[in-house]
């Protein structure tokens, strides 16, 4: 994780009210919860849309990103298994209920 490029841009924007942030990594890696506290701490009153592409966050990463009022769009990447099951997915399937 570039964590010092990130908290460089972060610091250009300081004085921003950003709305919008999308960040897009190569490689799927972790996101640090310490950065997620630093973009709330210093964007949190403004964002509306947040785009995590490349990236997944824990929890407490997550529940960080909610505390952002005015938050309406939130993208990140969920690994199907933990969301759902494949044996769950399945008997979805088999009765028809998933869409």
């Amino acid at each position: 994780m570039p964590r010092s490029l990130i908290l460089s841009l972060l610091c250009l924007t300081r004085f921003t009210h950003l709305i919008s942030l999308a960040l897009r990594l190569s490689d799927r890696q972790s996101f640090p919860t310490a950065l997620i506290d630093e973009i709330v701490e210093m964007h949190g009153t403004h964002l509306r849309s947040v785009r995590f592409m490349g990236i997944t966050l824990d929890s407490q990463g997550l529940e960080r990103l909610m505390e952002c009022e005015r938050l309406e769009k939130l993208a990140i990447s969920v690994p199907v298994e933990t969301i759902v099951s494949l044996p769950v997915l399945l008997g979805c399937l088999e009765t028809g209920r998933a869409s």
